[in-house]
Order: C-alpha cells, then structure tokens, then sequence
C-alpha cells in the first residue's frame, strides 16, 4: 500500500486578522502531496477558503476539503455555508480530488442516539451532493458523543486523529516512514470490528491518519503562518501490475518457422540474418 503526505488548514494558518497567504509552493517542497482546506465549520464559512483553495491548485497541490457539522443547530444554514462561496455562488465538490472531510468533533449537550440520526442525515446529505466523504474523528470523541456500534467502517471511511507527539522534533521524512510503518492510529470501535463483530486487520480500519497537530512547530516548514500544521499520511491505491504477456507457444517445426520469419520480414535488411538456420 502506497500513502501521501497530506496537509489540513483553515485560516488560522493565514495567521491573525487579516491574515496572510500561505507558501503553498514551500508546503510542496516540504513533502505534501495534498492539502484538505476548511470550507465551514457551522453556519460560519472559512473566509480563507476560496484564496486558499485558488493558490493551493495553482501551485500543484492535491485538494479536497472538510466541513464540520454542529448536530442540533440550524441544518439549512450549515448546509448553505458548506455548499456555497463567499459570495453565495454555488461551490462545484467535483473539484476536489479525494474524498472530502466530515469533520466529528464537535462535543454537543445531546443524547447520543439523537447526534448521530443528525450526523447521519448531514453525511448522507454530502454523499448525494458530492459523493460519500471520509469521517474525520478520534477515537473517544466519536464513541462518547456519537456512537460505539461496530460496523462503521462498513459503510464510511475513515481519518483517525491520533497525535504521536513523541516523534515531534524529527525531520519530516522520519515522521512520515514511522507513522507508515507503525500503521497502528487509534480507532474507534465501529472500525475496529465488522458489524458481525469480527476484528478487522489495523491497517484495514482508516484511509487516513493524522498522526501530527498541535505543538509540532512545523508551520514555517510548511509556508503557513501558524507555529503548528496538521499532518496525515492519506491511502493511496496501488498502481496495477502491468498484464505479463502471454508466453508464446513453441513452433513445432523450428526450420519451417525461421524460413516464415525470413518471407514474412524480407525488406527488414539484415536482421533476418541473426537467425541461426
């Protein structure tokens, strides 16, 4: 299995009002791959969002972008302030190229059955606006305040949020070829076992890991304007084997076969002629 370096933002990477643009060029050189960008978090639309999404293309970046829902407010306003620009023209999800981000974090008053009817009805929402998106969420997070059924990874994608904060300090490169190797983020239970209650293979459980956030001083590293950057490794698909060419039958009659070759390829010049016979 194969991974990318992927970045997540919003606008605190653009730094204190009115903030800045973001060195994507530099992100680029430092190893990302992709980028997901902050399109809302609520009712409230990233003000950054557009500029980012612009210079992040034009620098060659992967994009795609995540959303955060807050169960039990107001469904139509956060809907609008996902599925729409700054300006209210509409915003085109065919434009990312991985799946967005349903982003679970959000830690509500409400009865835990009540939240995720809610957060089922938003994430089914997005999968008909623009295909199926990856749940974004930590471990105790989603069981606490949404769900400890097994089976979730059944039906949804999974980031895991898991800081491995004992690796902060290390070059780039070294963070990235341990978290590949360890393979191993925390996961919620619904990834954990099949709905039959069946253990699934850790490295089957998420499609992506966010094993580096708060406290990592990698800012600058990666062109932002925040001290911190959060920093997943992505799954990506295998490239196929190339099709292994059939081997081809031996002729019967070696003699008749090289004299076939020769008719067949007389205007070749003198290639014919390497032939034994």
């Amino acid at each position: 299995m194969n991974y990318e370096l992927w970045t997540d933002i919003s606008h605190y990477q653009n730094g204190a009002a009115p903030g800045g643009p973001i060195d994507f060029a530099r992100m680029k050189q430092a190893g990302a791959a992709g980028v997901c960008i902050r399109k809302s978090s609520g009712f409230y639309r990233d003000t950054w969002f557009e500029r980012n999404w612009e210079a992040a293309g034009a620098a060659g970046l992967k994009r795609t972008f995540y959303a955060v829902p807050f169960v039990g407010y107001d469904f139509d306003r956060q809907w609008a302030a996902m599925t729409t620009r700054a300006d209210g023209s509409p915003f085109d999800p065919s434009e990312v190229d991985r799946a967005p981000w349903c982003d679970v974090e959000y830690r509500h008053p409400l009865a835990v059955s009540t939240a995720i009817g809610l957060l089922l009805e938003w994430m089914h929402a997005m999968t008909e606006w623009g295909g199926k998106p990856n749940i974004y969420s930590a471990k105790y997070v989603w069981q606490d305040y949404y769900s400890k059924a097994k089976g979730w990874g059944e039906d949804w994608p999974l980031v895991a949020a898991n800081y491995r904060e004992g690796w902060y300090g290390l070059p780039v490169t070294e963070m990235i070829a341990k978290a590949v190797a360890a393979g191993d983020p925390l996961t919620p239970l619904g990834w954990e076992y099949t709905k039959q209650g069946v253990m699934v293979p850790i490295r089957d459980r998420w499609t992506g890991w966010q094993f580096a956030a708060d406290r990592n001083l990698l800012g600058a590293t990666f062109g932002v304007k925040s001290r911190d950057i959060d920093l997943s490794i992505q799954r990506v698909a295998d490239e196929p084997e190339p099709p292994v060419p059939p081997t081809p039958e031996p002729p019967p009659d070696i003699a008749a076969w090289l004299k076939e070759l020769r008719a067949a390829h007389a205007t070749v010049g003198h290639v014919i002629a390497e032939f034994p016979g």
